[in-house]
């Protein structure tokens, strides 16, 4: 993780696909939003089961800062690179586009198939519901019942507080047991600001050994983030 990294990015909120056709080839644009090199892997797996013996499969995507195409031997930078310019110019990031091709015996030229990939890639993109999507970190606590309230209001505050940017708290999951196990969601801009009051908290209200085995929140924080999408 760098800090150029954004809280904030654009994507789709599934997969969707269209279809062209130029000069007889067929063009089939796919596109899904993707969170590491092992869901393209496997994006690009079922493509080619989807649709067996293609020409070619070309492949473009954004993760981060890292940015890829692959021409899966079109002339060089004639399809993949057409297809990244398409999801660079739209602001999109984790995000992954297919463009399957079938040839049709007519010859394109370089100009025309720089042409017909990127007009696959607008289409599909078109055609798509685009979403914004925020990084989180999926945060455990663990506290007693008499702490219900306490932490009711922490997390109230934490979602109140205003940092220049977009700010995210959901809660995922209660289970009341012995204890009360909470799981949420929080925006990693904020996340070490719910650690920081938590730790301070502990250190107030607990004076000695005895009662801090008893009154102590606990925080465990899951490695990794990811990207939830915002209303």
């Amino acid at each position: 993780m760098t800090n150029r990294e954004k809280n904030i990015i654009f994507s789709v909120d599934k997969e969707n696909e269209e279809k062209i056709v130029v000069n007889k080839s067929i063009f089939i644009g796919i596109i899904r939003k993707v969170e590491n090199r092992e869901e393209i892997l496997k994006f690009k797996e079922e493509v080619m089961k989807k649709y067996p013996n293609a020409t070619h499969y070309v492949l473009a995507y954004k993760i981060w800062e890292e940015e890829f195409f692959d021409d899966d031997g079109e002339p060089s930078k004639t399809s993949g690179l057409p297809i990244l310019k398409c999801i660079l110019g739209n602001n999109f990031n984790n995000t992954c586009i297919i463009v399957v091709r079938y040839f049709g015996g007519i010859l394109l030229g370089t100009g025309g198939l720089v042409k017909a990939y990127t007009e696959s890639a607008k289409t599909v993109i078109s055609t798509s519901n685009i979403v914004r999507y925020i990084r989180v970190k999926k945060i455990k606590l663990i506290y007693r019942y008499d702490d219900i309230s306490k932490i009711k209001r922490i997390i109230e505050d934490i979602g109140r507080i205003k940092i220049g940017e977009e700010t995210f708290v959901d809660i995922i999951s209660e289970k009341y047991t012995e204890k009360v196990e909470l799981e949420i969601y929080i925006s990693y801009n904020i996340c070490d600001i719910l650690k920081k009051k938590i730790e301070v908290d502990n250190i107030i209200n607990v004076n000695k050994s005895e009662s801090k085995i008893k009154s102590e929140i606990i925080f465990k924080e899951q490695e990794g983030y990811m990207y939830v999408k915002l209303k």
